[in-house]
């Protein structure tokens, strides 16, 4: 979701906000950005994986692009 969209959207798409929401961008700073919004909306769930790069490595999961 970009970053421009996410307090607007984040009740629709994001329903529980005790769930754990992993967040990631290309570097992480905008992730982390969305993560204190969140918080401060009340998703006590959501986490800043850092960089694209870095949640792949920490899931085991190879980056592709469309």
């Amino acid at each position: 979701m970009p970053l421009d969209r996410l307090q607007a959207d984040a009740a629709t798409a994001l329903p529980d906000p005790s769930a754990e929401v992993v967040l990631y961008c290309l570097s992480g700073a905008r992730s982390h950005m969305a993560m204190v919004w969140l918080q401060q909306m009340g998703y006590t769930g959501a986490r800043n994986g850092g960089s694209v790069g870095m949640v792949a490595m920490q899931t085991g999961r190879a980056i592709r692009s469309n």
